[in-house]
């Protein structure tokens, strides 16, 4: 190829079937060529970012950022209610709506406080959790830094002798990576069982 030659950029015809030069396209060819490639999304894993929650007994778990609307450190008011499952110490009321809160702790591991729950003293740090729109509270001990996690670091395996009950995607660096969607899920399918049943 000399210096005043330029390399022949072409396209497929709508059909796939032949190649052509970009500069005998009619406009109405062009721009369609142009919408197609501006349609294709590169593939790439991006790392996720993750908030690390402490949780009684020194465990942890990390949420996914995306699956929250907000942090709420203490203090704040949770009105307790009879009769209600063991990992759910009440209601808040937040930004105008009243939603649930799942001390996540004791929904995880059944591990509820023998003395009187921390909701009562406004301990811990309340996540504000995205189901599908809805918020639902998750009540955590502390949380800890924001951790990059990509997808192909999270080992699919369950540990050895691990207790957790609820969903979750796998581990990181020792503690489990939650799913957030499928946790709030199973919870709120029981929390309406229980409000249906009893």
């Amino acid at each position: 190829m000399s210096t005043h030659e330029h390399p022949m950029l072409t396209t497929t015809t709508g059909d796939g079937s032949m190649e052509r030069p970009l500069e005998q396209l009619s406009d109405e060819e062009f721009w369609e060529h142009a919408r197609k490639l501006a349609s294709i999304v590169p593939v790439a894993v991006f790392p996720e970012e993750y908030l690390e929650c402490h949780l009684r007994a020194g465990r942890t778990s990390f949420i996914a950022l995306a699956a929250l609307f907000e942090v709420v450190p203490p203090p704040y008011r949770i009105s307790l209610l009879p009769d209600t499952l063991p990992w759910m110490p009440g209601l808040i009321a937040w930004r105008g709506e009243v939603i649930a809160v799942v001390d996540l702790d004791a929904y995880l591991f059944g591990a509820v406080p023998a003395e009187s729950p921390r909701a009562t003293t406004s301990e811990g740090t309340l996540l504000i959790a995205d189901f599908g729109g809805q918020p639902v509270g998750l009540l955590v001990d502390a949380i800890g830094s924001m951790t990059a996690i990509k997808p192909d670091q999270v080992q699919s395996s369950r540990q050895p002798g691990s207790d957790i009950a609820g969903p979750y995607k796998g581990v990181y660096a020792g503690s489990f990576v939650l799913d957030i969607p499928a946790l709030l899920a199973e919870a709120v399918r029981q929390i309406e069982m229980a409000a249906t049943y009893g």
